[in-house]
């Protein structure tokens, strides 16, 4: 049996929310090399001032970019939520 619990977060003016498969973490590169938490990260990061829609569209073209070439071999999916400002 599962358990669920709940949590309230409140997001602050330009805060985002990001929910994401492990299709994206998991993705790997032609030496098997996975795109990591870390990397999400650190893009994460350098796109604070993006709409939802662009972070998204950023994430992954950044992971075709890392696969480079080596096909997907799970879903990819990723939810943004982010507060306007």
């Amino acid at each position: 049996e599962e358990t669920y619990s709940s949590e309230k977060v409140a997001l602050a003016p330009g805060d985002a929310l990001m929910l994401y498969t492990d299709g994206i973490s998991e993705s790997q590169d032609c030496g098997s090399n996975q795109y990591g938490e870390e990397r999400l990260m650190k893009l994460l990061a350098t796109a604070d001032s993006l709409p939802a829609s662009q972070l998204i569209k950023r994430c992954l073209e950044d992971v075709k970019g890392f696969r480079n070439g080596n096909a997907q071999s799970d879903d990819m999916t990723m939810l943004v939520v982010r507060r306007r400002k």
